[in-house]
C-alpha cells in the first residue's frame, strides 16, 4: 500500500514538472523546384531533415496541480499510518496469544494432575476389587473417570501445542518448546516510571486527543 501511494504521489507531482517534447523527419532524395529571377526553373534532388522541439512549464493552474501533489503526499502519509497501525495490531495479537499460551500451560498442568488422581483412584479400586471389598460393577465408574481424565489431558496437550505454534508464527520464530513458556504471568508494577510515562502519553495533556493513526489520517 505504501509503494502504491508513493507511485500515486510521483504521478501527481509530475503535473508540476517541465515538459519537453520533440519530433523529427528525414526525407532522402527530396526533389526541389526552384524559380530563378528570369523565370526559369531548376530541379534538384537533396536530403532534407526537419525537426521540432518544444519545452513548457506549468505556471499557474488555479492551484490544481499544487493541490494534486499535496493530495498524493497526504495519501502516502495515510498509508504509512495504516502500516504503523497494522504493526500495533500485530503486537497486540502477539501479546494476547502469549497470555493464552501461559493459560494453556496452566490448564495442561491441572489436567495432568487430575489424571494422576484418577490413576491413583483406579489403582486403589483394583486393590479393593482384588480384596473383594467392592463388586466388579463398581469398577465401571472408576474406569470411565480415568478414560475421561486421559482424554482431557490429550485435549489440553493439543491445545497447548496449537497455541505455541500460533504464537511462534505470529512472532516469526521457530516453534516454542514447553520449557520456554513461563509458568506464571509476571506481575506489573503500576508505579514504575515506564508505566507512568506510557499512561501520561496515552492520556495526553489537557484537551489534546490521545495518539491515534486513524485520527491523524482524518486530520490530514
Amino acid at each position: 500500500d505504501e509503494a502504491a501511494a508513493e507511485g500515486a504521489r510521483i504521478t501527481a507531482r509530475a503535473g508540476q514538472l517541465p515538459r519537453l517534447s520533440g519530433s523529427g523527419q528525414y526525407y532522402p532524395w527530396q526533389r526541389d523546384i526552384r524559380l530563378r529571377a528570369d523565370g526559369s526553373k531548376d530541379r534538384l534532388n537533396s536530403d532534407r531533415l526537419t525537426y521540432y522541439l518544444n519545452m513548457s512549464q506549468p505556471i499557474y493552474h488555479w492551484g490544481a496541480l499544487r493541490n494534486a501533489t499535496r493530495i498524493g503526499e497526504i495519501q502516502l502519509k495515510a498509508a504509512e499510518g495504516q502500516t504503523a497501525e497494522t504493526y500495533r495490531l500485530l503486537v497486540q495479537a502477539i501479546r494476547a496469544q502469549y497470555l493464552q499460551v501461559i493459560i494453556s500451560k496452566k490448564t495442561l498442568v491441572r489436567t495432568r494432575f487430575s489424571q494422576k488422581l484418577a490413576e491413583a483412584d483406579f489403582a486403589l479400586a483394583q486393590d479393593k476389587l482384588a480384596s473383594k471389598v467392592i463388586a466388579p460393577s463398581a469398577m465401571f465408574s472408576v474406569q470411565m473417570n480415568l478414560d475421561q481424565a486421559k482424554l482431557s489431558t490429550d485435549q489440553a496437550e493439543e491445545a497447548f501445542a496449537s497455541a505455541r505454534r500460533t504464537l511462534a508464527k505470529l512472532a516469526g520464530v521457530a516453534e516454542l518448546t514447553e520449557d520456554e513458556i513461563p509458568d506464571e504471568i509476571p506481575v506489573l508494577d503500576d508505579k514504575s516510571v515506564l508505566m507512568q510515562s506510557m499512561l501520561q502519553e496515552a492520556i495526553g495533556e489537557g484537551d489534546k486527543a490521545p495518539p491515534s493513526y486513524a485520527l491523524e489520517g482524518l486530520h490530514d
